[in-house]
């Protein structure tokens, strides 16, 4: 299994790893996102996301419309790949976090 696994990605057959940001959000009760935890040696960590922030949107697509399948879709990608998340801080503050997703 582990040759044809090899074989196929020397080949370019198989899709790049799936990863994600490191952090764990939370959909809230009236819409929307927020950040529980962010793991400080990964990708959000190393990016600037901070927990208590509300997640605004998702490479541009306001996250208060989205489900929750939608929204973990959007967060997770291939690994090495850029997700844009756009964040309200506690103090109302609002920027963009772009994050490079990792394994």
């Amino acid at each position: 299994m582990i040759a044809a696994l090899a074989l196929a990605w020397m080949a370019g057959c198989a899709r790049p790893w799936l990863g994600g940001i490191h952090a764990s959000l939370r959909m809230q009760a009236r819409g929307g996102l927020v950040v529980d935890r962010v793991d400080s040696d990964g990708p959000a960590g190393r990016a600037g996301l901070r927990a208590g922030e509300s997640v605004l949107a998702i490479d541009g697509v306001a996250t208060s419309e989205m489900t929750a399948d939608e929204l973990r879709d959007r967060v997770r990608g291939d690994v090495g790949t850029w997700v844009v998340l756009r964040v309200r801080a506690r103090d109302g503050a609002e920027r963009d976090v772009s994050v490079e997703r990792g394994p």
